[in-house]
């Protein structure tokens, strides 16, 4: 039974079928039975499942768009979970930063004269907190530029990565032994577990944050049917330049947090501790001579009965 008050027969075909019950002279609460009421009520039930069908189909079709930015994340999030290379994958976020840099300043429809190289240096600094000092007799040229600037980042990075390494090192054999000199809170990592959790931290972040863009581009993609647009297709093309975004803040911020990493030298501490303990040595000496009563109490000797007249 169904009542034609429900919202599918209001929505599909309620008017007629009410209309046929007054020329029929039906009164209301009274049961119909025939073909063609019956016919009336698969039609509206078929253009609900209709309509349910394609709007499933398109929130399918809207998944998928999420899926294929998902399984790039997801790839790249268990490589570095299982240390695959995670060496080889900062040195081309490294190659990429720096060939956006460089494209970036060195424009190919400007003449190379115009190009501003100092914006270029700036970038570079930015980036990697360290000047960039460029050839006087360097070609105008993009791929040589690249090549410059990209052999500059790498073997910068290359070079902190052995001095931090070195240090670490330090810092594990200061903290080891049977008398260790200091103590640390927690365990030291080796670098490698550095670039590591820099990796992950810095795609967890991003990876969330994305995930709330596309959720309201979605909501609001529908609007653009208005305009004569294809949601759809306005979904992936926006959620492709959003995700492609969200893999260049990643790159920066990760390349940034690593070139900026800083590593206390072994020497510092070691220094800071015998600072530390001639300091209360001497605290200790301050003490001792207060509290000492063959020094404390001693008062000068009397001068002899004789002496003023020798003066």
């Amino acid at each position: 039974y169904v009542s034609l008050e429900d919202d599918l027969m209001m929505r599909f075909g309620g008017d007629r079928i009410q209309a046929i019950m007054n020329r029929m002279g039906w009164e209301e609460g009274t049961a119909m039975d025939g073909g063609l009421i019956s016919r009336s009520i698969e039609t509206a039930q078929k253009r609900v499942e209709d309509m349910h069908f394609e709007s499933r189909k398109h929130v399918t079709d809207y998944d998928d768009v999420m899926n294929k930015q998902r399984q790039v994340i997801y790839a790249l999030r268990n490589k570095v979970l299982h240390h695959d290379g995670i060496r080889d994958e900062i040195l081309a976020i490294i190659e990429d930063l720096i060939e956006e840099l460089v494209t970036s300043v060195c424009i190919m429809d400007q003449k190379p004269l115009d190009w501003d190289l100092e914006d270029l240096k700036k970038k570079y600094q930015f980036l990697t907190n360290v000047p960039l000092e460029l050839p006087e007799d360097m070609q105008l040229d993009v791929d040589a530029i690249f090549g410059i600037v990209h052999e500059e980042a790498r073997s910068l990075y290359l070079a902190q990565v052995t001095e931090k390494d070195t240090r670490l090192s330090g810092l594990i054999s200061l903290s080891s032994g049977e008398n260790p000199k200091v103590e640390f809170e927690h365990s030291i990592p080796s670098y490698e577990q550095i670039e590591q959790r820099t990796l992950l931290e810095g795609l967890d972040h991003f990876w969330n944050a994305h995930i709330q863009d596309m959720e309201e581009l979605r909501d609001g993609i529908g609007l653009r049917g208005y305009a004569q647009q294809n949601p759809l297709y306005e979904y992936q093309r926006e959620g492709f330049v959003l995700f492609q975004q969200m893999l260049g803040q990643f790159k920066e911020a990760v390349a940034r947090k690593l070139y900026y990493e800083e590593i206390v030298h072994p020497e510092l501490i070691v220094r800071a501790i015998e600072e530390e303990e001639a300091r209360r040595h001497k605290l200790e000496m301050q003490r001792h001579e207060i509290h000492d009563p063959t020094l404390a109490d001693a008062s000068p000797s009397e001068p002899s009965a004789g002496g003023n007249k020798d003066r």
